[in-house]
């Protein structure tokens, strides 16, 4: 079965993907879950440079940053390679704690829910990679 990203196809992180809800994507790679801080900007309708340079402003242990925001990059429309942060649970949560309002609040809820479901079906003993995708698909 065939997943699709509600980014561009240029825009999507070099890794295996999943569409979770119609609204919301998380990634996982190597039984890591993750999201991009290009995904935030675009759910809670921040500018993802000023998303970058919040992520890089934190104020985070070096160990911290290091283990949940992993450099990535993106080919944007017009092809040149731009820079993005695949983000963990953790970091998510630790980046948009300061998000404020209604629509940032219902967006922070379906983040978290999401990861919460990928744990949930990654953790499912002896689950085939089909029904993995199946489960995910549902």
């Amino acid at each position: 079965m065939t997943t699709q990203s509600t980014l561009p196809a240029t825009r999507q992180p070099k890794t295996k993907q999943f569409r979770l809800t119609q609204e919301v994507i998380v990634y996982t790679t190597h039984g890591n879950i993750f999201t991009t801080s290009l995904e935030i900007a675009n759910r809670f309708g921040k500018n993802h440079q000023h998303v970058l340079r919040t992520i890089r402003g934190l104020e985070c242990s070096k160990d911290f940053s290091l283990s949940n925001f992993g450099q990535s990059d993106y080919t944007d429309d017009r092809g040149k390679q731009q820079p993005m942060y695949n983000v963990t649970r953790d970091s998510f949560i630790f980046l948009v704690t300061g998000f404020t309002g209604k629509e940032a609040a219902r967006w922070k809820e379906k983040f978290i829910a999401e990861f919460n479901r990928m744990e949930r079906l990654l953790r499912q003993p002896a689950i085939n990679k089909a029904d993995l995708q199946t489960a995910i698909a549902s």
